[in-house]
């Protein structure tokens, strides 16, 4: 286990293929995940973790899960979020060692607390969105119908003591924007969120000119039902190799943070990260990609997958990511000086199913013209 560092505070758990020797690498566990963990390690951990509670699991695995269950915080505000299950099943895997549980998830299994606790610290922080305009009651209630297909409960098992009157409906919302109009500076639809200004030119979305050390983004206005959904949008052209247009999921209502996937012709680089409240960090990376014009897709699903597709070929993905949660919303960023460009975006809900383009041109919105 690595030991906080000197800027960045935080920990992490590393595996290596060969014993490793670095002064911040601080504990070691051992080679295999069922091997027993010494009582003065795990008090070392509890120490530099600052538990202020014993750990009680006696291998590695068994101390991962308590660490991301018992000891982690739904809000991610104290410490780090628990994993989570949905749509039936909890799986859990460890770098280097692949998947290790696929099992059975319901109310009662030990996993269900601390799933229902992200769960409704992401209603409550969505909430106040409603209250402060930013969200709809309506969005909020379908983030609710599309939660109980996923979780098999009822709402009031799920609301929040406070907000059980706030209802539900069904999921039904697909939205997307093929650009196909007239140039527009601002875009209709869309915020402005960091770095240069967006536009759209020759019916394309186009990034501005900006610095090559800072990510622009740009977030589409109308949220879907659930926090499971992917984004993708056709990397048209870029002015450098530098370049990129990426497609963006889980973005906040009110914040610079979202995951984000992207592959771009310098090193032939592909890469999937997130930023929280503007500080990015990288996830995960390697050099198999290339220039535009490319389909660029990214996924999040209810396992907490966090998946990019480069050409509908799956590229890179990343398990049991549930740092960002909750958000509803998704969009576009790019890098590089003088503008790239986009097309064909969409973000599809994937508790309603496939996402459908606009044919007439302009952002589109797809109600159940039936009701709920």
């Amino acid at each position: 286990m690595g030991t906080k560092g000197p800027a960045e505070q935080g920990h992490a758990i590393f595996v290596y293929d060969s014993p490793q020797i670095h002064p911040n690498l601080g504990l070691y566990f051992g080679d295999s995940l069922a091997g027993l963990v010494r009582t003065t390690t795990k008090q070392a951990m509890v120490t530099e973790l600052g538990l202020g509670e014993p750990i009680v699991g006696s291998t590695m695995l068994e101390i991962l899960l308590e660490l991301l269950n018992q000891h982690a915080d739904g809000s991610g505000q104290i410490r780090w979020k628990p994993i989570r299950g949905g749509n039936g099943r909890f799986t859990f895997s460890v770098g280097g060692f692949g998947q290790v549980i696929n099992e059975r998830f319901n109310e009662s299994h030990p996993f269900w607390t601390p799933t229902l606790a992200i769960w409704q610290a992401d209603y409550r922080r969505n909430r106040a969105d409603v209250d402060a305009g930013l969200l709809s009651l309506d969005s909020l209630r379908g983030f609710t119908g599309a939660s109980m297909r996923k979780y098999r409960v009822e709402a009031d098992v799920l609301l929040p003591p406070e907000y059980l009157t706030d209802g539900w409906r069904s999921p039904r919302s697909t939205v997307s924007d093929n650009f196909n109009r007239a140039n527009e500076d601002p875009i209709t639809g869309w915020d402005e969120v960091a770095g240069a200004e967006w536009t759209i030119v020759d019916e394309e979305i186009a990034s501005g000119d900006h610095s090559l050390s800072e990510a622009a983004s740009a977030r589409f206005q109308t949220a879907v039902d659930s926090d499971d959904h992917e984004t993708e949008v056709t990397f048209s052209t870029d002015t450098s190799d530098f370049a990129y247009i990426s497609a963006l999921v889980r973005f906040a209502a009110a914040a610079e943070t979202y995951y984000y996937g992207l592959i771009r012709a310098q090193s032939t680089l592909r890469e999937i990260g997130k930023f929280v409240t503007g500080t990015q960090t990288v996830i995960k990376a390697d050099n198999s990609g290339g220039g535009p014009p490319q389909l660029v897709r990214l996924r999040i699903d209810s396992a907490d997958v966090l998946q990019l597709f480069d050409d509908d070929v799956s590229a890179l993905s990343q398990a049991s990511e549930t740092s960002i949660t909750g958000n509803l919303r998704g969009g576009v960023s790019g890098l590089g000086s003088g503008s790239s460009t986009g097309d064909n975006w969409s973000l599809t809900d994937l508790a309603v199913g496939v996402g459908i383009r606009n044919p007439f041109g302009g952002p589109m919105v797809l109600r159940n013209p039936l009701g709920a």
